[in-house]
């Protein structure tokens, strides 16, 4: 707090990144989460928000997937290929009781990863995708392109609307600008500051 005050704000980032990652490391979920929560207060970073959507995502509590989904919206409107993200995503949505929301995002995550040449993570989702969603034929056709004989062109999937920055919709008409909007109005307010000589654990 004292680098905030000092307007280090560099310095605050490292020293409450530090403080963090030792708080999970010791199992300190909660405490943990207050300090990458504050690290957002003072930077929108998406490494951070994608942290803190972990974090909210295992914990498990009510109001939490659509917090994470907050989060995770700031780290695709920065990089609308980000992997990671798009698997907190998918799992924000079926915490959310919205398992074809989550198969879409994993569509397009496979879609990327193939693109990418990121063989396992493209394998991975396909197998996911054969169980949850046999009779998709956007699954049908990742299916036939993960084995497709070497050489050969892959068929080409139906096409879908690409997953972009600013204005991301995953089916329908759920989009990440309204994910920010629902999660502001139901995310609980921040805590207030520690009293002057209060201990926090950060």
């Amino acid at each position: 707090d004292a680098l905030v005050r000092v307007r280090d704000l560099d310095g605050a980032v490292e020293e409450y990144a530090a403080a963090g990652q030792q708080l999970l490391a010791m199992g300190r979920q909660e405490d943990a989460l207050k300090v990458v929560e504050r690290i957002l207060q003072h930077r929108q970073d998406a490494k951070y928000a994608r942290l803190a959507a972990e974090i909210y995502l295992a914990r498990g509590k009510p109001n939490d997937a659509m917090i994470a989904l907050q989060k995770v919206a700031l780290c695709i409107k920065e990089n609308a290929k980000d992997l990671e993200a798009l698997a907190l995503l998918a799992r924000a949505f079926d915490q959310l009781g919205q398992p074809t929301k989550a198969i879409e995002v994993q569509k397009e995550a496979a879609r990327i990863a193939r693109e990418g040449s990121r063989v396992e993570v493209f394998e991975a989702l396909v197998a996911t995708l054969k169980q949850r969603a046999p009779n998709d034929e956007g699954v049908k056709a990742l299916v036939a392109s993960a084995y497709a004989p070497a050489g050969k062109a892959p068929p080409t999937p139906p096409p879908e609307e690409p997953i972009e920055p600013d204005s991301v919709e995953i089916v329908d008409d759920f989009d990440l600008e309204e994910v920010d909007e629902a999660s502001k109005r139901r995310a609980p307010p921040p805590p207030p500051p520690s009293a002057s000589g209060d201990e926090e654990p950060f």
